[in-house]
C-alpha cells in the first residue's frame, strides 16, 4: 500500500468499524497496520471522500484546465469546455479562441456525463479531498477563493519589507512605499513595525529601489510566495496540490516549488504562525 491507500483505509475503518479497526487488519504485515492506523481523518471523512467530479473542477482556477483541454482534439474541446462553468468557459475560451465557438446549456444528464468524462482524463482523481486530509491550521485555505489567496500572499509579503523599512532614514522614500502598497498591506506594516522580525529573509534592499511600483508589488508578491509555500512544507502534499490549483497555474507552480515533504525546524513554525497571523488579520481578529 501507499499513504492515499492507508488514508482511504482508515476512513473506511472509521466509518464501518470505528471501536475495533485493527481486528479487521490482522491479515496485514505489522507495518502496514501501524501505519492505517496512524492517519489522522476527521471522523465524518467518508461522506467527502468521492466528491463530484463538477465540484472539484469548479474550485480548480481556469488556467490549469487550459494545458489539459488542449491534450484532446478541438470537437472534444468544445464539449467538454461546454460542461464546464460559464466563468471557466469565458476564460478559457479568451485563451483558446476555439473557432466559432459559442456557448452552450447542456441537458444536466449529458454535462454529467462530458464533466465525468473529462475529470476521468485528468490526474486530479488521484488527489485526496481536502476534507479527507489531516487537520491543519492552514485547512481554511481550502475554501477560500483565487483573490482571497493572492491578497493572503501579498499580505505575507509585507514581513519581508518590514526590517528595510525600519532602516530607511529618507522620509520620502518611505511615504513612496507606503503609497505602492494596499490599504490592508499598509495596516499590517503598521501591526509589524513594533515587533522583532523571527524570520529574516534575504534583504530587499529598498534603499536602491527607484520608485517602480509595479516592481516592489510583484517583489512583495514573490516574497509572500516563498513564505507560504516553505510555511507548507511537512504539510500533507495533496493539501498543497489543492491550494496552488486555486490558484492560476503561475502562482500555484511557484508556490510548489518552495514546498519540501518534511519541515524545517526553527523556520516552518515560524513561518507557519506568520501565515495564521495574516490570516487573522484578514479575518479581522487578533495579530500575534
Amino acid at each position: 500500500m501507499h499513504a492515499k491507500q492507508w488514508m482511504m483505509m482508515r476512513i473506511l475503518l472509521n466509518h464501518y468499524h470505528p471501536r475495533k479497526p485493527e481486528a479487521v487488519l490482522q491479515c496485514l504485515p505489522q507495518e502496514e497496520i501501524k501505519a492505517i492506523l496512524s492517519q489522522e481523518i476527521p471522523p465524518d471523512a467518508l461522506r467527502f471522500a468521492h466528491p463530484e467530479a463538477e465540484s472539484v473542477l469548479t474550485k480548480i482556477h481556469y488556467s490549469w484546465l487550459i494545458p489539459e483541454l488542449q491534450k484532446h482534439k478541438t470537437s472534444t474541446q468544445r464539449l467538454f469546455l461546454a460542461a464546464l462553468s460559464e466563468s471557466q468557459q469565458s476564460k478559457i475560451q479568451s485563451v483558446l479562441k476555439l473557432p466559432g465557438y459559442t456557448p452552450i446549456q447542456l441537458p444536466s444528464t449529458v454535462k454529467k456525463y462530458f464533466v465525468n468524462t473529462f475529470y476521468r482524463s485528468l490526474s486530479y482523481k488521484e488527489v485526496l479531498p481536502a476534507a479527507c486530509l489531516p487537520s491543519s491550521p492552514l485547512m481554511p485555505l481550502s475554501s477560500w477563493n483565487t483573490n482571497a489567496l493572492i491578497e493572503l500572499i501579498d499580505v505575507l509579503g509585507v514581513y519581508d519589507i518590514v526590517d528595510d523599512v525600519r532602516r530607511i532614514i529618507n522620509r520620502s522614500q518611505v511615504i513612496a512605499i507606503h503609497d505602492a502598497l494596499s490599504a490592508k498591506q499598509r495596516a499590517f506594516l503598521r501591526s509589524l513595525l513594533p515587533q522583532k522580525e523571527k524570520v529574516i529573509g534575504t534583504p530587499l534592499k529598498l534603499v536602491e529601489w527607484q520608485g517602480d511600483v509595479s516592481e516592489l508589488k510583484s517583489l512583495i508578491q514573490k516574497r509572500g510566495i516563498l513564505r507560504l509555500g516553505r510555511a507548507f512544507s511537512g504539510q500533507h502534499p495533496d493539501f498543497l496540490w489543492h491550494i496552488a490549483h486555486i490558484l492560476d497555474r503561475g502562482r500555484g507552480m511557484a508556490l510548489s516549488k518552495f514546498y519540501t515533504v518534511s519541515s524545517s525546524p526553527g523556520i516552518t513554525p515560524a513561518l507557519l504562525q506568520q501565515v495564521i497571523n495574516v490570516m487573522n488579520f484578514l479575518n479581522g481578529k487578533s495579530v500575534q
